[in-house]
């Protein structure tokens, strides 16, 4: 985070000010009018940098204090998410309840009244406008747009929310550069319409399930084939696979087709000669084809033969002659 931390926005300075009566009279004209109180006995302070683009605002917030903000009117709904670089924000928005921490952030677009319980922050605030959000919300969605949440947490750790907090950061640290400052500038708007589709993948909630669809579907076909190569000497059926996935026999061949390229038949056998071959090529005095043949679960030798020589180009008894060879011209 190093050049992050410091220099974020560095070049956009707004405000900077212990007096907290100035602080609120200029952030009631970028956000929402919002009364601001002290916790504790902590001292006041706040650093702002902020730029304004086409469909963005990007503001960068120091403030050491821990406050308690409270909107003080009813607006229209903003569009924005908080990226911590350090500490958190507690939300309250109506019934809704949310929390911004240094791997989560939290997307807010209410026209109720919210508060905020601020403990000493480093934040970037990416507001978009609303007409740019909606609109991109009824492209994706079409006619049934469904009802948002007036608050809700990003997981950073989802492919969506990496995403998005990884762009937000890289844009912030593109604007100290005095070549990339004009808002109008194409560069700058790809890279807006860029967050703002980012931002709509995490409001998709069918996109985030889809996505933790694939993800649960990778585990358990990684846990499926841990399960076969510690069972490859046992007769494997295409219902011993789909149990331990605890899937239906077609979901698993599905999944297959999609992450392997393969059938789930087709995964147990060419594991089955992956370790055949590791076998044949690091053999003891005793080894032979029909040994190895039965250790990965082939009960007809011939047809062991067969699928070996059709997968590696040889037979498996060339394979095994090799191997003793170059053994012994290395003793």
């Amino acid at each position: 985070m190093t050049i992050l931390d410091y220099e974020l926005l560095s070049n956009h300075h707004l405000l900077t000010t212990n007096d907290i009566e100035e602080s609120r009279k200029i952030t009631n004209l970028l956000w929402e009018e919002h009364n601001t109180y002290l916790k504790g006995d902590s001292d006041f302070f706040v650093h702002i940098n902020r730029v304004d683009l086409n469909i963005v605002s990007l503001s960068y917030i120091h403030c050491p204090a821990d406050l308690v903000l409270e909107s003080t009117k009813q607006v229209e709904a903003r569009y924005s998410f908080h990226i911590l670089l350090d500490g958190d924000i507690d939300y309250q928005v109506a019934s809704d309840k949310a929390e911004a921490k240094y791997e989560s952030g939290v997307i807010h677009f209410s026209s109720e009244k919210m508060q905020m319980e601020v403990d000493s922050i480093r934040a970037l605030f990416v507001d978009f406008d609303k007409t740019a959000v909606e609109q991109a919300l009824s492209t994706r969605f079409g006619k049934t747009t469904p009802q948002l949440p007036k608050a809700t947490e990003i997981d950073y750790q989802s492919s969506q929310g990496l995403f998005l907090r990884s762009l937000s950061l890289w844009c912030a640290h593109q604007l100290n550069h005095p070549n990339s400052r004009h808002p109008n500038s194409k560069k700058w708007q790809h890279l807006e319409k860029t967050l703002l589709l980012a931002f709509i993948d995490c409001l998709d909630r069918r996109e985030r399930e889809r996505t933790k669809q694939q993800e649960n579907r990778y585990q358990w076909i990684k846990a499926v084939e841990t399960w076969i190569d510690e069972h490859l000497h046992e007769p494997i059926m295409l219902q011993d696979l789909a149990t331990v996935a605890n899937v239906s026999e077609r979901a698993l061949q599905k999944a297959f087709r999609n992450f392997r390229n393969c059938t789930p038949m087709g995964a147990v056998y060419f594991r089955r000669l992956i370790k055949a071959r590791a076998l044949l090529q690091a053999p003891d005095q005793d080894t032979t084809v029909l040994q190895v043949a039965m250790e990965v679960g082939y009960t007809h030798p011939s047809r062991f033969a067969s699928h070996y020589q059709k997968q590696f180009g040889e037979k498996p008894s060339q394979t095994l002659l090799k191997s003793r060879n170059k053994k012994i011209k290395v003793g």
